[in-house]
């Protein structure tokens, strides 16, 4: 704890640029959108009354679209988007932007589709909020190209602090919101998916307040925290 302070305060000056603030909140939602995955097979057991084994086959499903999306989607996506031969080729960063603003659209509508009482949606769901789950890595790489080499390895570490702090509440916040949604039935039963989706909207509220024009390097000029460029001439 008393390390995860002095981070901070010596951090002083990255929380102080409101792009850099605005990003580092979206990893508020790193913790609940990994852990709600371990939800899966209580909900459907308890909303549609599958087995285990019926669980079992959406977390391999799961687990294969996450691999599918990091090691083909996502590289493609960003090659594509880089590319000379598109006319909208984009800086990185504001590909990183880009990608990061889809991901997160996914995981709101991922997450608002298992909490209907369709069997169909709650699948559908499952794997469009699974295309999604690449946001806090875009964010990621969005943040530390706003710094320079030398502040990059702080600035990770207090990403790190971010997620490990979101991670040790997300537990037992899902927790408390499945054991409600089960007591209230109904709709309700898909409160837990509703309060992801909910921080899940507070992440999209950060990372499009972040104007594209305000990640973009500049060219010949130096790019200090706050966001504001100084001429290497001045």
């Amino acid at each position: 704890m008393t390390d995860s302070l002095m981070m901070l305060k010596g951090s002083a000056g990255f929380l102080r640029s409101r792009i850099v603030t605005a990003l580092l909140s979206t990893f508020v939602v790193h913790g609940p959108t990994t852990r709600a995955s371990s939800f899966v097979v209580q909900y459907t057991s308890t909303r549609f009354g599958w087995s285990l084994e019926g669980a079992g086959i959406l977390l391999s499903l799961r687990a294969a679209i996450n691999i599918v999306l990091l090691l083909i989607l996502l590289p493609a996506c960003s090659s594509l988007l880089l590319s000379r031969r598109m006319p909208f080729r984009l800086t990185s960063t504001t590909k990183d932007l880009l990608l990061a603003r889809i991901s997160v659209v996914l995981l709101i509508s991922g997450a608002l589709l298992p909490a209907t009482s369709s069997k169909g949606s709650f699948v559908a769901g499952l794997v469009v909020f699974t295309l999604g789950t690449g946001f806090s890595a875009q964010c990621r790489a969005l943040i530390l190209a706003l710094v320079d080499s030398e502040h990059a390895a702080r600035l990770s570490s207090l990403i790190t602090i971010f997620d490990a702090y979101s991670s040790l509440w997300a537990g037992p916040s899902l927790t408390q919101l499945f054991t409600e949604g089960n007591k209230l039935k109904e709709y309700w039963l898909g409160l837990l998916y509703i309060g992801v989706a909910f921080l899940c909207s507070l992440a999209a509220a950060a990372i499009f307040s972040v104007i594209s024009n305000s990640v973009s390097p500049v060219k010949d000029n130096t790019r200090d925290i706050s966001g504001q460029t100084t001429s290497e001439d001045n």
